[in-house]
């Protein structure tokens, strides 16, 4: 099961950055003490405080302390499909908001460490002005 999250997490990183010479979530141990320390290490995060949210079409790597939320890295996946692509966008971002909302509660997101693209990924999570019915977005 590890091996799959770590795969996961490397997949989701090359559909949003598109380079596989610079993964940061390619691990050289596979150990399960080593890995949120790896993960921690490549991203200049807290190693007693980063935690990873992950599910199919997102991950998202932070650590926290008081008063802060650092991103480390927002990954997703924006298309989906078999025969056609889907463009997914509105649900990533929701899935963002969401998952952002429950982390940060009180605390300031510090969004400094996103590229520009990730940068649009939260920024329009962030403007998410209503949801349930047809729309959530600006």
């Amino acid at each position: 099961m590890l091996f799959y999250i770590l795969y996961h997490l490397e997949r989701l990183e090359l559909l949003t950055k598109q380079d596989k010479n610079h993964l940061l979530t390619q691990l050289t141990s596979y150990e399960e003490s080593d890995i949120m320390t790896s993960l921690a290490r490549h991203y200049n995060l807290n190693p007693s405080t980063i935690r990873v949210i992950l599910n199919a079409n997102i991950a998202i790597i932070y650590d926290y302390d008081d008063t802060t939320i650092r991103l480390g890295d927002i990954l997703y996946n924006k298309n989906i499909g078999l025969n056609k692509e889907i463009d997914i966008t509105d649900v990533i971002c929701l899935q963002v908001y969401l998952a952002l909302k429950q982390i940060a509660k009180t605390r300031i997101i510090d969004s400094s460490r996103l590229s520009k693209e990730q940068l649009e990924i939260y920024n329009t999570s962030m403007d998410i002005k209503e949801i349930g019915g047809s729309k959530y977005g600006r």
